[in-house]
């Protein structure tokens, strides 16, 4: 079962990042004619793939009832700063 959801884990990454080079190809294509609006069309797919993000780790936090998880644990209890999570 494990071995299934590690493979469904890499099938979903594979698939995001067919997705980002896809994106990526046009930006560039798109730079030797108009270099102008690539800055804006790159922006807005940054925030597409932040926001992506956010939502599969708020996704995978309802999922872990666990008060173990990281999210879950209370940093200001030990006097700790909770761990920046650096994305795209």
């Amino acid at each position: 079962m494990e071995k299934h959801r590690i493979n469904e884990e890499i099938k979903l990454l594979r698939q995001q990042q067919e997705r980002i080079d896809k994106e990526l190809d046009r930006l560039q294509a798109k730079a030797t004619k108009k270099p102008y609006e690539v800055k804006d069309d790159f922006e807005k797919f940054l925030h597409k793939l932040r926001s992506e993000a956010q939502t599969e780790r708020e996704f995978l936090a309802s999922l872990s009832s666990s008060s173990s998880t990281t999210e879950n644990y209370n940093f200001e209890e030990e006097g700790q700063e909770k761990p920046e999570i650096n994305c795209i």
